[in-house]
């Protein structure tokens, strides 16, 4: 299981998105930011220290995906992952515990995941 949130960006877009296609295992939380892209970095001018970044490559789906307001694709730019057990942390309720809620419904969600696959 990994779990996602709207910070998950690049590498964090491409790896639950790669776990997702190859149904290893669930993705779990809100979605991906979509910033899935592989991004390098070029010296900008000759006389600074500045840098530019571009994105020289984007994440592919293995197959179309659907997501709330936005049209079917194949790339995770834009999109996201989409948690195959969605939750939202963003809670008063995490807030004032410090997360437990959040903690043991992934621990439940995990457990669950393991059980179901014996």
């Amino acid at each position: 299981m990994i779990l996602t949130d709207e910070f998950s960006t690049s590498a964090g877009d491409g790896f639950p998105a790669a776990l997702q296609d190859a149904r290893r295992g669930p993705t779990f939380g809100v979605r991906s930011n979509g910033a899935g892209g592989t991004v390098t970095s070029y010296a900008f001018g000759v006389f600074s220290e500045a840098l530019s970044s571009a994105t020289i490559a984007m994440h592919h789906r293995q197959h179309p995906v659907m997501a709330d307001g936005n049209p079917t694709s194949n790339y995770v730019e834009n999109v996201g992952v989409q948690p195959d057990i969605p939750y939202e942390f963003m809670t008063m309720e995490n807030l004032r515990m410090g997360g437990r809620p959040f903690v043991e419904a992934f621990s439940q969600a995990i457990a669950d995941h393991i059980r179901a696959s014996r």
